[in-house]
């Protein structure tokens, strides 16, 4: 079992420099590990997007009421982070182009609403993600 460790760890190079080739700015697997969704870089962009537009796609790692904090925490990936009065915006950039998450707060700092964003959505390109129930 010992012989195989350093076949894996080449095997694990090569898959994440041909994921860094295929994704060489953001990674589905970033969005992933920060909304805690189970998603691989094996996704071509469009499946993607179809998973995160789905209305099974249900974020882990967010709760309605949490802190702004909090939830500016969660999105350690993201490509570039917009702050306003009353939401922040968190951009993922691949070759096919932007993704981005909306974060609405109320007047508490309390996470109210959360966003998709694309141009390669339909309904204008702007979709409404659920959120479980805070605390």
């Amino acid at each position: 079992m010992v012989a195989y460790q350093p076949i894996r760890r080449l095997f694990c190079s090569l898959r994440s420099g041909v994921d860094r080739f295929r994704y060489p700015f953001s990674m589905p697997e970033d969005i992933g590990h920060d909304l805690g969704l189970d998603i691989t870089n094996r996704l071509d962009f469009d499946t993607f997007l179809q998973i995160l537009s789905s209305s099974a796609c249900l974020p882990r790692n967010l709760r309605r009421y949490m802190s702004r904090e909090e939830v500016e925490d969660i999105f350690s990936h993201a490509f570039r982070t917009d702050r306003f009065r009353d939401k922040t915006r968190f951009a993922y950039y691949f070759k096919q182009g932007w993704v981005e998450f909306e974060l609405k707060f109320d007047e508490r700092n309390q996470l109210r609403r959360l966003f998709l964003q694309s141009c390669h959505l339909p309904q204008e390109g702007v979709l409404e993600i659920p959120l479980s129930r805070g605390r």
